[in-house]
């Protein structure tokens, strides 16, 4: 009779895990089932928006954020964000230098330079507080938005472009870059009105409330 029961767990759990496709992260320990993107306004530091995007990432993913005042480290999910907004703490043009000659203590200016930057986030919440510090670390974000391109033939088409992009609390350039040249994202204001999402607690707390009535 026990090796039924597993047999027939077994088989329901296998039956769930292809259904989904993909096993969703757990914060807090539980299960949570959300849509894979978000609504999204963009704006880049060279001017550039993009008002109507959409960020591929989960609403349960999670940042956290150091605020130096109170020694207390945030940890906020993606879903309960209502914009988030980098600002340049701290930028400069590092020029590099190599040794004169092997064995030598002398360093020489070679005439290049490159840029870098440091970051503090202002994070506006859904509920209105706002929490100002410092990423802990950076995470990957990948944005898609449509563009018109006028044809030759003088018809307008719609296509649809990705990029990829990494928020984070120091951006360094590459040999012979400006510091304009070095974009990053300013801010990203989320514009979906995101339901809470569902957890297995919550749907246990449903079954438990049928049940009794």
């Amino acid at each position: 009779m026990r090796l039924g029961l597993s047999v027939s767990l077994l088989f329901l759990c296998c039956t769930a895990l292809l259904h989904s496709g993909e096993e969703a992260p757990k914060p807090f320990g539980k299960t949570v089932r959300a849509k894979a993107c978000m609504n999204v306004s963009v704006e880049f530091s060279d001017g550039v928006k993009r008002d109507k995007a959409s960020l591929f990432c989960r609403p349960e993913y999670e940042i956290t954020v150091f605020v130096e005042k109170e020694k207390q480290r945030y940890k906020i999910r993606l879903g309960e964000i209502a914009s988030l907004s980098a600002i340049v703490a701290e930028e400069a043009l590092e020029k590099e230098w190599r040794w004169k000659e092997g064995g030598s203590d002398e360093k020489i200016y070679t005439g290049k330079a490159y840029p870098w930057r440091k970051h503090s986030f202002e994070i506006v919440k859904r509920d209105g507080t706002v929490i100002a510090g410092n990423l802990t670390s950076g995470f990957p974000v990948t944005l898609s938005w449509e563009e018109t391109v006028q044809l030759e033939d003088g018809k307008v088409e719609v296509k649809v472009k990705k990029g990829k992009y990494i928020i984070r609390p120091r951006d360094k350039g590459e040999l012979g870059m400006t510091l304009d040249e070095l974009v990053y994202i300013k801010k990203i204001t989320f514009t979906d009105n995101l339901p809470e999402a569902e957890t297995e607690e919550k749907k246990s707390d449903a079954t438990e409330t049928q049940e009794q009535g």
